[in-house]
């Protein structure tokens, strides 16, 4: 049986080792000189070397400088406690705004949610005010019918009533003297001057 093929590092293992080797050997290197190193003391291919030297350059654990036509690179461990403990520092004060930034929005979300209890208590509130005018429409509605009823309603319309009743009365009046007057200027008869003015034949005062 053949066996299986060896697993390569990881990024984070090469990293971890390319900077342990600067650890080590505690010097100033050329990118020549770790890609000698590399393979032959920590086991990383050649040609990655180079990605993870930026990627520790970058991050800040190891330090360059160019002198000339050549860029030498260093990391001692001092510098990378201080390194370390910088972005501890870093992480600790993320973590602090992202709390804080976590409660704003906690304050946020409450008000917004008591904007939502508001809105239903306004929602419920005017269903009510709408039920509340239909009700009172339907009572004005059933007063209008029974109003007939209302002492106050048969008084006004008694008082109403003897009102009409006083200028009917003041017309069949006036009505009795245009015909007395007429059948004395012209001699008319009161059959022809009813049918002249439509006048009925039982015309009288109302009872």
């Amino acid at each position: 049986m053949s066996k299986s093929k060896k697993k390569g590092l990881t990024i984070d293992e090469k990293r971890h080792r390319l900077l342990e080797l600067f650890h080590q050997k505690k010097d100033v290197f050329l990118l020549k000189d770790l890609e000698k190193l590399g393979p032959k003391e920590k086991g990383i291919v050649m040609q990655s070397v180079k990605d993870i030297l930026q990627s520790l350059v970058a991050d800040d654990l190891v330090e360059s400088d160019k002198i000339g036509s050549s860029t030498y690179f260093w990391s001692f461990p001092a510098k990378a406690v201080k390194t370390k403990k910088q972005k501890i520092k870093d992480l600790k004060q993320k973590i602090s705004e992202i709390k804080q930034k976590s409660k704003e929005l906690d304050i946020e979300l409450k008000k917004y949610q008591l904007s939502d209890k508001e809105a239903q208590r306004r929602e419920k509130a005017l269903n009510e005010l709408h039920s509340l005018e239909n009700k009172r429409n339907e009572l004005k509605a059933k007063l209008e019918v029974l109003k007939d009823c209302d002492p106050q309603f048969i008084k006004q319309l008694n008082k109403d009533c003897e009102v009409s009743k006083e200028a009917i009365n003041r017309w069949t009046d006036n009505v009795f003297l245009v015909k007395s007057w007429c059948k004395q200027k012209f001699g008319i008869e009161d059959s022809e001057l009813n049918k002249q003015f439509s006048i009925p034949e039982d015309f009288d005062y109302p009872e």
